[in-house]
């Protein structure tokens, strides 16, 4: 957590000029290690994700079915009005709730959002719609999909080349020109064969995860820019990064 704070700090003095400065907003789930961050720096300010809000308004109304929906807008209703407000939504939903499981899940958001309340403030006071962190988004729908959702064994040299090809994905590279490239380049180091046949292997792989997924697949989760640089310099970084 210190080499992380510290590391926020440097980043901080050597990008911008700290004398103009307004507001650091540092975004994240409220652990203890971000909030820390955010009390290093005088100009700094915690803003809660807006990923784990949601996720914990959906935890607290999905067993409500088709009155989900307007309890969800009453919370949310709730966030642009008071603290007060939001505990008494919560508290509706636990009476209504008669699953004590269920009950317990609502009352953990209730804990979750009160217990952040300043760093959704923090968010709703700013009035920024560019006040956001798409981090989790990344780790969830690019990484964690493919490398770790499901029990899965991964060599660092896998994980490595896996990661990459996801990656190049979602920077709209084309998969196929990937395999053509390997498969003329490759011959020339000695076991290149199976290197072809893992590539085309993990192809196949995300065309099936995109049939599982339907239309989720192509929700836009980032936007990293493409530099237009020469498309062999491209598929060799993706390809030989180690």
């Amino acid at each position: 957590m210190r080499i992380g704070c510290q590391l926020f700090l440097y980043h901080i003095k050597e990008s911008y000029d700290e004398d103009t400065l307004e507001k650091v907003y540092i975004n994240g789930d409220g652990a203890d290690c971000i909030k820390t961050g955010a009390g290093m720096h005088a100009k700094a300010r915690f803003v809660l994700d807006r990923f784990h809000m949601h996720k914990y308004i959906i935890a607290a109304t999905s067993h409500l079915k088709d009155s989900a929906e307007g309890a969800r807008d009453e919370i949310y209703r709730a966030i642009n009005g008071k603290r007060k407000r939001a505990a008494e939504a919560f508290d509706k939903i636990v009476e209504v709730t008669e699953s004590g499981t269920k009950a317990k899940a609502v009352g953990a958001a209730k804990t979750y959002i009160l217990g952040n309340w300043s760093g959704i403030m923090e968010s709703v006071r700013a009035k920024d719609k560019s006040l956001q962190c798409s981090a989790e988004g990344h780790v969830s729908h690019v990484y964690a999909d493919r490398m770790s959702s499901r029990p899965l064994g991964w060599s660092r040299r896998g994980t490595d080349r896996m990661a990459r090809l996801r990656i190049y994905r979602q920077n709209n590279g084309d998969m196929l020109e990937l395999v053509r490239y390997q498969k003329k380049e490759l011959p020339e180091v000695a076991g290149a064969e199976e290197v072809i046949y893992s590539a085309t292997q993990m192809l196949s792989a995300e065309r099936r995860n995109r049939d599982r997924l339907g239309g989720l697949a192509d929700i836009l989760v980032y936007s990293i820019p493409y530099p237009q640089i020469k498309k062999i310099a491209t598929l060799k970084n993706h390809i030989w990064g180690l």
